[in-house]
């Protein structure tokens, strides 16, 4: 299957209809418009609704518990800086009008990089018609030089680490007293979550929500593949930062 033209909306609300699939060589996320809403009725299976992406501080919408895993995802990675949801209509070459696809999201990386990303849960992947809308992306984002990817659910276990770690994305209080002896106490080898809050002059209530809230913000790192408890090790990402902050002191 091939893209023959593509439909899209330019802020502020500019519909472009059926344009050749070059016209969109030069645009970036932020500039397009979702090209459909979010359908909401009673009884439906989705749980729409918006996700607040810490690192672009901005309200992101999605469709299904599904997407909101993917925006948790791509918000921890902190590599997306602009994302747009149903970014536009990929029309079938040769076929009806209203023959095509509209992916779930248009993503441009730190590396300027553009990636379309569809997500299905892994049941319906062998769907032909998943199937034939995966090619229709792929194809399209072969004209592009794009990126495409294709997104399933993401490890229980891992999902439910970022679902806690996002409630700690903003700086808790504490944090002006305590990041800097947590950095120093991590900085030699992997400790236990529960030894490095221990070895803190402070009240463990407010020392591991600090610890958490650099968890989420990568400057510590800790396997999120197994559930977070006070055994799990965790460790500096960046040695270099403890070694920044002894010069100061």
């Amino acid at each position: 299957m091939r893209v023959g033209a593509v439909s899209f909306i330019l802020k502020p609300r500019t519909l472009q209809v059926q344009q050749p699939v070059t016209a969109l060589r030069t645009k970036k996320p932020v500039e397009f418009q979702p090209f459909r809403r979010g359908l909401s009725f009673q009884g439906q299976t989705h749980r729409p609704g918006y996700y607040f992406v810490r690192t672009l501080n901005a309200l992101v919408p999605y469709e299904s518990r599904l997407e909101r895993s993917c925006l948790l995802h791509w918000d921890y990675q902190g590599k997306v800086r602009q994302v747009t949801h149903q970014p536009l209509f990929a029309h079938t070459e040769g076929g009806k009008s209203s023959a095509g696809h509209v992916p779930d999201y248009l993503l441009l990386l730190d590396s300027d990089e553009q990636v379309l990303v569809d997500v299905k849960p892994r049941r319906f992947l062998e769907r032909e018609r998943v199937q034939l809308n995966t090619q229709l992306m792929l194809d399209l984002c072969l004209q592009l030089g794009w990126m495409y990817s294709l997104e399933t659910e993401p490890d229980p276990i891992y999902l439910a680490n970022l679902n806690m770690l996002h409630a700690f994305g903003r700086r808790p209080l504490g944090y002006q007293e305590f990041v800097e002896p947590l950095i120093l106490a991590c900085a030699e080898n992997d400790r236990p979550i529960g030894e490095v809050v221990g070895s803190v002059l402070g009240p463990p209530a407010l020392v591991k929500p600090v610890l958490l809230h650099l968890l989420w913000h990568r400057i510590l790192r800790a396997d999120l593949n197994q559930l977070l408890e006070d055994s799990s090790l965790v460790s500096l990402l960046d040695p270099g930062l403890a070694a920044g902050l002894r010069e100061t002191l």
